[in-house]
This record gives C-alpha cells, sequence and structure tokens, in this order.
C-alpha cells in the first residue's frame, strides 16, 4: 500500500474520531481535515467515500464486530478503526482485501495502539471471512431496518408504524445512498451550459436546478462568481410554494443563506430580511447574498427578541429550528446523537418562533413554516396547535399540496421535508 493511500485512511480517521467521540459534524470537520492531509484528487475522493460510507453504515458494521468479538464488546478506542476497516472490506468492493487489512493494521501502530494490532487483524480476517453470509443476512426480506440505513431502530420502527414496512425500508435504503449536491442557478444562466461545464444534470421537472454526485462547491466554477448556489431540491420547492408579490419579506432561522438568496430571487423589489441567532451563521448569510450580488438586511439575533421591534412582514419564511432526521442521508451521525424524544423536544422552540412568526405577519399574508424532519411532532402537530390557537388562520393550498400542507423527500429524492403555508386572514 502505497504512502497515499494509507494518508487517504489516517484522515478519514481523524475525521471519525472528531464525529464518533468529540461530536463534530461531517459538514465542518470533512474539508477542513482533507485539506491539512493535502488531499487532491482521487486521494481526496477516496477517504470522503470512506467516511461517508462508514457513518451511513454503522447500524449494519457494528453489530458485525460486536458478534465477530468474543465478549460481544469493541475497545472504545478502537471502534472508529474497526468500522472503518470493516466499510472497506464489505462494502467498497474497489478497495482490495489486503489493502483494507493492511492499512487498518498500521493505523493502530501509527496510532500507538501496538498491543491491539492482533486484535484488529483477528476481528477484521473474521469479517472478511463472513462478508458473503453478512450481505446475505441484510438483504434478507425481514433484516433488522436499521441494519439498512442511518435510521436509528426508534426512528424506522416510528417509520414502519406509520408509512407502512415497505415503505419503510425503502426510505431507510435510500438513505444509505450517496447524498447528491443540488444546484440552484441564479437569473440568466444557462442550464444546459453550466450542467456541461459542471459535469451535471438538470433535475427533471426543475430546469433551473442541477444535481451533481460528488464535489467540493467552494472549488467548483461559478460558485464565488455567484452563478449558482448549493440548495437541495425540496428546500428550494419549499421556498417556491411561498405566493409571489411580498413587499416586506422575512426569513427566519436563515443560515447559510440559501433560503435568502432564493426569495431575493423570487421577490426582487421587496424590502428583505433575515434573522440567524449566531453570528458566524449570521455571517454565512451576508457571505451568500454577496456572493450572489444581491441586498438583504441581514440582523443576527434571537427572532423571539427581535421581531415584535421589526414591524410586519407580508412573506415570512421560518425554517425552524429540528431534528434534522430528514437530513440524514447528508449528516449520518444525526441518526446517533437523536433519541427518541427529540421530536417532541423540539416542538418546544418551534413553537415559540411561529408564535412570534405569526404576529409579525401582516392580515392578507402568507408563511411558509417548514423543518428538514419527517416526523409529525416536528410538522403536523405544531401547525395544528398553531391553528387551534388563531382563528385567523388557515392553510393556504399551494402548487404541490392542495391541502395546504405536505412531505417532500419521502421517496428517498432530496432532503425530507415537511412544510405548510400558512394565511393570515384580513
Amino acid at each position: 500500500m502505497d504512502g497515499r493511500g494509507l494518508q487517504s485512511r489516517k484522515v478519514s480517521l481523524r475525521v471519525l474520531r472528531r464525529v464518533l467521540e468529540q461530536g463534530a459534524y461531517t459538514n465542518l470537520v470533512l474539508g477542513p481535515e482533507l485539506d491539512k492531509g493535502g488531499l487532491e484528487g482521487a486521494d481526496r475522493t477516496l477517504a470522503t467515500t470512506l467516511v461517508q460510507s462508514t457513518l451511513r453504515h454503522r447500524n449494519f458494521l457494528r453489530p458485525l464486530l460486536m458478534e465477530a468479538s468474543r465478549n460481544g464488546q469493541l475497545p472504545k478506542k478502537l471502534e472508529p478503526l474497526l468500522l472503518l476497516g470493516s466499510a472497506q472490506l464489505l462494502l467498497l468492493d474497489r478497495v482490495p482485501d489486503h489493502a483494507a487489512l493492511d492499512t487498518s493494521v498500521r493505523l493502530v501502530k501509527t496510532e500507538g495502539l501496538h498491543r491491539y494490532s492482533g486484535l484488529v487483524n483477528g476481528l477484521l480476517r473474521t469479517l472478511q471471512r463472513q462478508r458473503s453470509h453478512a450481505l446475505a443476512r441484510r438483504s434478507a426480506p425481514d433484516a433488522p431496518l436499521s441494519w439498512l440505513g442511518p435510521a436509528p431502530s426508534w426512528l424506522v420502527t416510528r417509520w414502519a408504524r406509520r408509512l407502512g414496512d415497505h415503505q419503510a425500508r425503502t426510505l431507510q435504503r435510500r438513505l444509505s445512498e450517496p447524498a447528491a449536491i443540488d444546484l440552484r442557478l441564479l437569473q440568466n444562466q444557462d442550464p444546459i451550459q453550466w450542467a456541461e461545464r459542471l459535469g451535471a444534470d438538470i433535475i427533471p421537472g426543475a430546469p433551473k436546478r442541477l444535481t451533481l454526485q460528488s464535489g467540493h462547491p467552494p472549488k467548483l466554477p461559478g460558485f464565488h462568481e455567484g452563478a449558482w448556489v448549493v440548495q437541495d431540491r425540496n428546500a428550494a420547492q419549499v421556498v417556491e410554494q411561498l405566493p409571489l408579490g411580498g413587499r416586506r419579506v422575512l426569513d427566519v432561522c436563515a443560515a447559510p443563506g440559501g433560503k435568502t438568496t432564493h426569495l431575493r430571487q423570487q421577490h426582487p423589489e421587496a424590502e428583505l430580511h433575515a434573522i440567524e441567532l449566531h453570528s458566524h451563521r449570521a455571517d454565512l448569510v451576508r457571505a451568500a447574498l454577496e456572493r450572489c450580488h444581491q441586498k438583504g438586511i441581514v440582523h443576527c439575533a434571537d427572532a423571539r427578541e427581535l421581531l415584535p421591534c421589526l414591524g410586519s412582514f407580508d412573506r415570512i419564511v421560518l425554517d425552524a429550528p429540528c431534528t434534522g432526521l430528514g437530513t440524514l442521508r447528508r449528516h449520518p451521525e444525526i441518526g446517533i446523537r437523536r433519541p427518541e424524544n427529540s421530536p417532541k423536544q423540539a416542538q418546544i422552540l418551534q413553537k415559540e418562533l411561529l408564535e412570534v412568526a405569526v404576529d409579525a405577519l401582516s392580515p392578507g399574508g402568507f408563511l411558509i413554516y417548514a423543518v428538514c424532519s419527517l416526523e409529525p411532532e416536528e410538522g403536523e402537530q405544531v401547525i395544528q396547535s398553531l391553528l387551534a390557537r388563531h382563528s385567523n388562520l388557515k392553510l393556504s393550498p399551494t402548487p404541490i399540496a392542495t391541502t395546504g400542507q405536505g412531505w417532500l423527500g419521502l421517496d428517498g429524492d432530496g432532503d425530507g421535508f415537511f412544510f405548510a403555508l400558512v394565511e393570515k386572514c384580513t
């Protein structure tokens, strides 16, 4: 195994340790670690694939490793390394077995864990021998739902009750696939030209949106020039359910800025405001507007405190803080960190933000409430509670939801969202 192959795995292991042991998020640490490790081209792609495959399939790999262990336990300090090695052996056909085994043992030694090299080698060789049987078990109709993707057992059990076993299995399998990178073109940009230039595909039915299978957006042509922005296809659809014609438009919980730039594109003459609680995230919104050559007023504040001071708005988008469980394909580590009561807990802040947002909504105005979660506690229940408290609010039909509310991503295409369009009666 050449030094670059080992370096790719060293970087992958560093990222996995930060995510699994320190609570970091992959999207925030992967890029900097790849840069720090000096990885480019195929080495960078390999490290990215190793990290993402390990995290997406952890629910499958970890039980197999525990079965292979004599006492049914894994030394905590070895778990990220063993998961990384087993992902290569069981899931990545293009990685030769000898490379997966050799680099795993070498990583143990480079980390100063020499006395565990025999254990690591033995466990991984056991999985190598059991590979066909293990993969057959996962393909069986009665395979544990959690084995099929990154959603935890409690969540897929809920999906099976609500959606049926077949759809729950289909959704979990789709979440185990690599997440696409969706792009939204700005005005006057030629989709065919940009698709060819970026090696992207035009999303069917959405001529101004492209999708890429891989890539690092800040290094792609057109990013810094503001020709396009990164925005999941379903996040874009949510914004587009808001009726046009806004005069004062507000984006609550605006970071990283995709919705804000989209609202400016949809409402070019409006007075546009965006609120974000954290300063570093408010800076992301400002940077997105500047990169896209757009204007807007960005406030760094708690919306619950600021909104009563800003006057009324006739168009509001509230993409509320949530569990993020609809983004598991993009952020598989969320499945490790969210307990079963997390959707109910998230509801508290969601209701508080929604209350101040509807207070700021002008009579005759429209508000989109959205969460990147498929759980009823964060979606339908929040809206039902809102409508029960406010007789002057009603759901308004949208182009894709005649009832005024709906779900996106249940088929596994794009992130999972709930949205509702609320109108304040005059």
